[in-house]
């Protein structure tokens, strides 16, 4: 069968061979023997080789409005054969949703390698195309060697994969310039740290990238395989007026081709960022009248970037801080209430009004007129306290009532009833009138809990012993059917008969087992180790409490306040319960001699005024 016709629609052309013989147009199959291109470019007509398509690989060339492509193909009509039903079936061409990316999906399930494997292929691709309406050869780039190579691994079995996607042509994409916007980059900074969208103050450092500032670019119209334009995107109408100040050093960021459509402002000074009128400045003190929760958000102006908050409520009905407020600030002055569920943090804070029992202060230095809430300071001053719980390095107090405090060295102006201090070093009393306060003297906290890990440690080595006994007494009892079953592989091998699975799997559950045992006898002995280590550690920290003191100026005690001092090893605690006929002014531990170094508490009338000067 002859039949060689060259016309730019084979598909239209095997219908009419159908009609005119008589054939069975589904019979029928086409091979493809070349092709012509002819382009119209610039009202100039041209026919190109296949070898000259490259000359569209280049954008502006394909993107050249007048180009206008005809293609004309040489053919010969054939009988459809299985191996053209194959590759039909295996050969699928797919087309992206803006027209710029045909791509062939190829399926080798049922295909078998032979030398003319990737012609047949290409055959199979071009006459889909020609039947989808796109151009051969046109912006093919390097299709046929990626092709090819596929193939060749195939062949090679370097690659085990019998299904591939492989890019044919490409048009040119369309590029929409980026719309103009602000990128608030302070802000985005803190909802990454904090997770919170309404923050209306926030902290930035000196060099820190505040903004950026990037402004219209330039679109850029693209084009389909078929030759259809594709226009961009319309920029929206954002024109966006601001300006910055002095306080702020304007950087120019280059895109990939060097220009230059982003302007970055970054902090001169720290501070926080203001906004006024559409200026952008950077500020080091604020003032407020007061804050809440829904109009004002969180503040985060950031602990060491100098800045200063003042809040002053305007009225007594109303809180300076506002329930479910959360605070950061370097400096925060603080003229009335704070209200519950409020977190404030802050290196210098003072609150001239009075926490509610449900919030939470965090500072290096406090003061506070009166504080019912949580409190943890290196220094904290405060007026009066009830029922609060204030953790420090140093705490002076003028009253307190009901209240947890945790410290090296507390102060008391004047103390009443049902308190629990837990202090490391010293605590000063000027006046006591109330009773059941508690006294309790311990090692100073560090990073590792002492007591919490000892007891960890002896927990574990209680259980370690029977864990390993266990252990033992099972791989005991195996190990002679273990033996016996590695000397049957051994015999089993040197035959080079066939070794049954659960042999392997028995002698790999006795390794276990051993790894196991090793690794128990190793966590036994790195207790031991760090045991000793740890009682070392603990007897060093013990010796402080030695030095501790409690002093009553007055020494005028009532009944039932209670001084303790805890030993964490040996597990020991010395207590000693006021009267109110006490006199003493000083309490201290020491060993009693004369009763074989026993422990106990003595009371002096007389200190040293040197302990009560911090």
């Amino acid at each position: 069968m002859q039949n060689i016709i060259v016309s730019a629609n084979p598909y239209e052309e095997l219908l009419k061979f159908s009609a005119d013989t008589g054939k069975d147009y589904a019979s029928l199959d086409f091979a493809i023997l070349g092709f012509s291109t002819n382009c119209d470019i610039n009202g100039e007509s041209k026919n190109f080789s296949e070898k000259e398509l490259v000359f569209f690989d280049d954008d502006e060339n394909f993107l050249n409005e007048t180009l206008k492509i005809n293609q004309n193909y040489k053919f010969q009509i054939k009988d459809l054969d299985e191996n053209s039903k194959k590759l039909n079936d295996s050969v699928k061409i797919e087309l992206n949703k803006d027209g710029t990316t045909l791509i062939l999906k190829l399926s080798l399930q049922d295909l078998e390698y032979h030398n003319s494997l990737a012609m047949d292929i290409l055959q199979t691709v071009y006459k889909k195309m020609i039947k989808e309406g796109f151009f051969l050869s046109i912006r093919i780039f390097d299709f046929k060697k990626k092709l090819i190579d596929f193939l060749h691994n195939f062949k090679e079995k370097k690659i085990h994969k019998k299904n591939v996607i492989i890019q044919i042509c490409k048009g040119v994409k369309t590029i929409s310039a980026e719309d103009e916007k602000l990128i608030l980059s302070y802000q985005d900074k803190i909802r990454q740290k904090y997770g919170a969208n309404k923050v209306s103050i926030i902290g930035v450092k000196k060099s820190e990238l505040v903004f950026k500032h990037i402004k219209p670019g330039t679109s850029k119209r693209g084009r389909s395989l078929k030759l259809e334009f594709i226009e961009p995107r319309a920029l929206k109408e954002n024109k966006i007026e601001v300006s910055f100040s002095e306080n702020y050093e304007e950087k120019q960021v280059a895109d990939k081709k060097g220009k230059s459509n982003t302007s970055e402002y970054f902090a001169k000074k720290s501070g926080f960022v203001s906004h006024t009128g559409g200026r952008y400045d950077i500020e080091s003190e604020l003032t407020l009248s007061s804050v809440n929760f829904k109009d004002t958000g969180a503040i985060y102006a950031g602990l060491d970037t100098g800045v200063t908050l003042n809040l002053r409520s305007l009225s007594d009905l109303e809180e300076a801080v506002g329930s479910g407020v959360n605070i950061e600030c370097e400096n925060i002055n603080i003229n009335g209430n704070v209200a519950g569920n409020t977190v404030i943090k802050a290196k210098n804070l003072k609150i001239y009004g009075q926490t509610h029992s449900k919030s939470s202060l965090y500072a290096e230095n406090a003061y506070i007129s009166m504080h019912k809430g949580r409190l943890e300071a290196k220094v904290a001053d405060l007026d009066s306290i009830e029922n609060a719980f204030v953790k420090a390095d140093i705490v002076k107090l003028k009253k307190s009532l009901g209240s947890n405090i945790e410290a090296k060295k507390v102060y008391f102006l004047s103390m009443s009833s049902n308190n629990n201090i837990n202090l490391s070093q010293v605590a000063v009393i000027d006046h006591i009138e109330g009773s059941n306060n508690k006294f309790l003297v311990s090692i100073e906290k560090t990073e590792v809990d002492f007591e919490q890990r000892l007891r960890e440690i002896n927990q574990r080595q209680e259980k370690l012993p029977s864990l390993i006994a266990s252990l033992q007494n099972n791989m005991d009892a195996s190990r002679g059917g273990v033996e016996t079953i590695i000397k049957q592989i051994e015999i089993l091998k040197s035959q080079g008969q066939k070794i049954p699975v659960n042999f392997f799997q028995i002698v790999k559950d006795y390794q276990n087992y051993l790894k196991e045992l090793k690794s128990l006898n190793k966590e036994e002995a790195s207790l031991k180790i760090e045991e000793a280590e740890l009682l070392e550690k603990i007897k060093e920290a013990q010796k402080t409490l030695f030095d501790a003191k409690i002093i009553n100026k007055e020494g005028k005690w009532s009944d039932m306040n209670e001084i303790k001092f805890k030993f964490i090893h040996p597990k020991n605690e010395v207590l000693y319960s006021t009267r109110s006929s006490d006199s003493a002014k000083l309490f201290i531990l020491h060993k009693d001699v004369n009763d074989g170094g026993k422990l106990k508490i003595e009371a002096k009338n007389e200190f040293n005024e040197e302990d009560t000067k911090w």
